[in-house]
């Protein structure tokens, strides 16, 4: 039926654009926040690492803390191969690499 009306062809295909736009960006929003989080359970694991004794989260002993430290770490990883199992793996893990330089740049600057 859209074959027929050639505006709402085009409309319909300006209206996907946008979405999968906005979706996009979203992804990798989300990316950027899972490697902040992985910088902090890096850190979270270089304090219980150098400085056992330190105090983590109250009520909470510290194996949690450092399982906790562990999954932020791993957790871009994880992001990443679900994002390269759905796409192109080579374009895909191009683009997560420098969102990932990118982010780890401006965070350490």
């Amino acid at each position: 039926e859209l074959l027929d009306r050639q505006m709402e062809w085009w409309l319909f295909k300006v209206v996907w654009a946008f979405s999968t736009g906005v979706f996009g960006l979203l992804a990798a929003v989300m990316f950027c926040y899972s490697v902040r989080t992985s910088l902090l359970g890096c850190f979270k694991l270089g304090m219980k690492i150098y400085h056992p004794s330190s105090p983590g989260i109250p009520g909470v002993p510290g194996g949690l803390d450092a399982l906790e430290a562990i999954v932020l770490v791993l957790s871009p990883a994880g992001l990443a191969l679900v994002f390269c199992h759905m796409g192109d793996c080579v374009d895909t893990a191009a683009l997560l690499l420098g969102l990932c330089l990118g982010e780890v740049a401006s965070f350490c600057a």
